[in-house]
């Protein structure tokens, strides 16, 4: 398991330097003796992870638990440690406390009203009166007692799969668990269940309503009304809705827009009071607001909100706040409330810093930023793999729900208990939840990294791919024979096979004949992957890649020189050099939507430099991967270029293998991935990775050519090109201007039905398809949004009144949307752009030159282009290249040359200079320190 410092330690407010932080990891007894203890005096009824094998933690920081072998765990279920396990300023202010005053609440004490106050400013007005219990069950008993005794009613309205604590009357709540301890098929007679708004496997599903979110929240809104109703035809009165804003043990649900509003107005209307239960998602563990109801930004207030669980970091302590009209009640009735230990001075301190170290640490912060990042990366697994049905959540509180079949949504029951037994043998700890148990769920300490969501995806993606089976049309290279391969390389590269420069000219001659002869070959098989039109791949791949080849032959020789420098006087008795030397065996991994360009032109600088080579072509274009092999077996040197085919597995092997240099092209995530695998070896590493491109069109631009032009970058390839214009940032005049040209250059190039155009291409594949299509608001669409999925068609499409957190905006899009936002100007231009992460490129359309500058000195870009698109590629003197998130590391031309090249600093010493030189030597005198 690898190591993790942002986790593995704690900052800004942690004090390391007093004795009492020490801890105890002092084991008492082995393993086997702790386990047969523990089965002796501890009841089986207790639950116990992994109990046909149970971990031994005997000490845990930050996302971490370690066993008594020293084995670290990535914790990704325990958000009861939620700044992190033992966080040195929340253990140090309960030990100070202790030491100082610890006993129960009935005497005045400033921590109880401290803590009160904080929480209350957290909550809408009127929330501030704080009861302090040891849990949340009490709080939510304590919340059922308020309100039987304000409305002189006694029922309880919850929802399906709910769970709300251990005490009897919350576990008579519990959907999730009273069936199961009681063996009955109904709950307690003041006991109604309405459905759980759970869109994809309630009772209301997305399928099933053309995902029409507004539907499906008034569906559920109408079961809530139906139960109240039946309920009180039967003369039952109802006091209290216990509900959990984000649904935990029934597969983290994220209830549809509008549902919580809606049903909150009807049942408090009826005087029914709401009760939010925040125990598992709040603290600001959704990200974007502190507790969770509030993040459907609905402005409800409910009547009690329950704390507990996260809130003492492992201390036990609970709340529930309410209005002080309901407490008055208790006290006009002469109902005293005590809690023995709830509340006491150390619980309350304890509480006080892990919401310290909530805002100085910037945790809510982190697990927005963190969340978002995990749950797209989980999402592009789900694109990938059937096996992952859905992918939800806020925030650091997810999802995964494994199915057996996608499309009938079947529950994966064992193959969720296989994933999580798997994980646990890659260390990481996951439990599962949800009806049919078949939910991976999530909730982590809240200083979970992305480097922990990339090691998390990571070793999902290893252990689904084990239980998937891979299918491809072309033959893949055996494992077994990966070793033998990486031995030739290096044995042609030991002897110095690929070092003569006539050596290099002839494989880049080679190189360019098999492009130039093979061409219509090549073209045919990029058709058949995905629709490619022939013209593309031969202008686009072919085209380029000659042109690189000549410019390549044109200049070797100088570029393979020796470089001498002259310097000061004080080293003139040298002859100083860069002498540019081959790494050795060079990894190419290319990607699919240029299957050839982006595999051959990063060769051609390998092969220029002198090195042997790997070239591994995506196997989502297996024809055109498979020709690829064909082809370089025949026309390059078999001794020092070979092509492995496959997928992960391959991958996997030769990142694992006897390699000098990677170079990667494809998604940010596997980017990550590949750069670990390259730092492992401490090798250098290029990553072409991609991004969200955008295009700002000043009102100054000339109109017809720009559309012209955005619309040739946004289509070619079906918009599947890393350069891509992603979006179109303009003033409304501008956009109102620019859109029927785009149009109109759309039809002039593809007719007004692109479906039947030899020009335009298709989606790769179905898991893409689905993936864009998924992306096209159809409230927003102003021209196009047409689909067929037998042909993973999607037409070329305009998206306007669209904002930065529509859902076509949070990641690349890679296919033929466009999507519009209005700005001002070019400063909002500037600063949408700089609140995203670093492009790929930047497109500026504009006639006036300064302007184009000032935009350029205020952002940053892998490349920039202004008054085109994409063309900026061409040229071999400029770099291609990202920067950030979009890529590490650049290439063509020359800097192809000096990306597969070792600069070796080389200086030649003379011997007649020893009488100058010889003044270094010892002993030294202080006319010598005068040198």
């Amino acid at each position: 398991m690898p190591s993790s410092m942002v986790n593995d330690r704690h900052t800004e407010v942690t004090d390391n330097n007093d004795d009492e932080s020490e801890c105890d990891t002092k084991e008492y007894y082995s393993r086997d003796k702790t386990l047969k203890l523990r089965e002796i005096y501890i009841p089986t009824c207790m639950e116990l992870f992994y109990r046909e094998n149970p971990l031994k933690i005997v000490r845990c920081q930050g996302t971490y638990m370690y066993d008594e072998l020293g084995n670290k765990y990535l914790d990704c279920i325990n958000n009861v440690a939620h700044v992190g396990h033992c966080h040195p300023y929340v253990n140090k202010q309960i030990y100070r406390q202790m030491g100082a005053c610890a006993t129960n609440n009935r005497y005045l004490h400033d921590n109880t009203v401290i803590l009160a106050e904080k929480i209350s400013k957290t909550l809408p007005k009127g929330l501030e009166q704080v009861f302090y219990t040891n849990s949340a069950s009490e709080a939510n008993d304590l919340a059922i007692r308020l309100a039987r005794e304000y409305t002189g009613n006694y029922d309880i309205l919850v929802l399906d799969n709910a769970y709300h604590g251990h005490l009897i009357s919350v576990v008579e709540l519990s959907t999730y668990m009273y069936k199961k301890m009681t063996n009955q098929s109904k709950m307690p007679e003041h006991v109604h269940v309405v459905p759980t708004p759970d869109v994809y496997r309630g009772k209301f599903r997305d399928i099933d309503y053309n995902n029409d979110e507004a539907k499906l929240c008034q569906l559920y809104v109408d079961e809530v009304r139906r139960i109240v109703e039946e309920a009180e035809s039967r003369g039952r009165r109802i006091a209290i809705f216990f509900l959990e804003t984000l649904q935990s043990c029934g597969g983290q649900i994220i209830y549809p827009k509008g549902y919580l509003k809606k049903t909150f107005n009807y049942l408090q209307s009826k005087g029914i009071f709401c009760l939010a239960d925040e125990v598992q998602a709040g603290f600001g563990r959704c990200g974007t607001h502190f507790w969770s109801f509030q993040s459907y930004e609905e402005d409800i207030v409910p009547d009690f909100v329950t704390l507990g669980k996260s809130m003492g970091n492992g201390f036990p302590v609970a709340a529930l706040v309410t209005r002080k009209d309901i407490t008055n009640k208790f006290t006009i009735d002469g109902i005293e409330y005590f809690n023995t230990y709830g509340g006491n001075p150390v619980s309350c301190r304890a509480a006080i810093a892990v919401l310290d170290i909530i805002e100085k640490e910037h945790l809510q912060e982190n697990a927005y930023e963190v969340g978002l990042y995990f749950l797209n990366q989980l999402k592009e697994l789900g694109k990938k793999y059937e096996m992952i049905g859905d992918v939800r959540g806020r925030g650091l509180f997810l999802g995964i729900e494994i199915v057996r079949n996608r499309e009938k949504r079947e529950p994966g029951i064992e193959e969720a208990k296989e994933i999580r037994q798997k994980f646990r043998e890659h260390f990481v700890i996951v439990s599962l939840d949800g009806p049919d148990n078949n939910v991976i769920k999530f909730k982590s300490p809240m200083c979970f990294s992305k480097e922990d969501a990339d090691y998390f995806c990571s070793k999902l993606e290893i252990i689904i791919r084990g239980m998937a089976k891979t299918s491809l049309t072309m033959a893949e290279t055996s494992l077994d024979s990966i070793p033998s391969i990486f031995q030739d390389l290096r044995t042609s590269f030991k002897f110095g096979k690929t070092k003569s420069i006539a050596w290099r000219k002839k494989q880049i001659e080679q190189l360019y004949k098999m492009c130039d002869e093979q061409k219509e070959v090549l073209a045919s098989a990029a058709h058949a992957d995905f629709h490619r039109p022939n013209a593309e791949t031969l202008l686009y791949d072919c085209g380029v890649i000659r042109n690189e080849c000549i410019h390549t032959l044109n200049h070797i020789d100088q570029w393979a020189r020796d470089e001498y420098h002259s310097d000061s006087l004080a080293y003139a008795t040298m002859d100083k050099c860069v002498h540019p030397e081959p790494y050795g065996i060079c990894l190419i991994i290319g990607a699919w939507n240029y299957p050839f360009l982006l595999t051959l032109s990063p060769l051609i600088g390998a092969l220029a430099a002198g090195n042997c080579a790997i070239i591994k072509p995506s196997e989502l274009a297996p024809n055109s991967a498979a020709i690829v092999a064909k082809m370089v077996e025949h026309y390059l040197d078999p001794s020092c270029v070979r092509v492995v085919l496959g997928a992960v597995d391959q991958t996997q092997a030769l990142l694992k293998g006897d390699i000098d240099h990677v170079f990667y092209t494809g998604s940010t995530m596997v980017g990550k991935i590949v750069m670990k695998a390259a730092a492992e070896k401490m090798i250098p590493v290029v990553l072409e990775c991609g991004g969200k491109c955008p295009v700002y069109v000043a009102d100054d631009a000339n109109i017809e050519v720009t559309a012209t032009r955005i619309a040739w970058g946004k289509t070619i390839n079906c918009g599947q090109t890393c350069l891509a214009p992603d979006y179109i940032l303009c003033s409304k005049t501008t956009e109102n201007r620019l859109i029927p040209e785009i149009v109109k250059a759309w039809q002039s190039f593809y007719t007004d039905n692109p479906i039947n155009s030899d020009s335009y291409c298709r989606i790769i594949n179905g898991r893409h398809f689905e993936r864009v299509k998924k992306l096209i608001d159809t409230t927003k669409v102003f021209h196009g949004g047409q689909t067929d999925a037998n042909q993973n068609y999607i037409a070329p499409t305009i998206m306007t009144n669209v904002n930065g957190t529509d859902k076509v905006m949070q990641e690349e899009i890679f296919g033929p949307l466009l999507p519009i936002i209005t700005v001002n100007n070019e400063l909002e231009a500037v600063e949408f752009i700089n609140s995203r992460p670093k492009p790929l490129a930047l497109y500026i359309f504009t006639a006036n030159k300064n302007l184009a500058k000032n935009v350029i000195n205020s952002t940053s870009s892998g490349s920039t282009c202004v008054n085109d698109v994409i063309f900026q590629i061409a040229p071999p003197c400029l770099p291609f290249g990202g920067v950030g998130e979009s890529g590490l590391g650049n290439y063509h031309g020359k800097y192809s040359f000096d990306t597969f090249s070792h600069m070796r600093a080389v200086a030649y010493s003379s011997t007649w200079s020893e009488f100058l030189v010889s003044k270094r030597n010892p002993p030294y005198n202080p006319k010598k320190q005068l040198i």
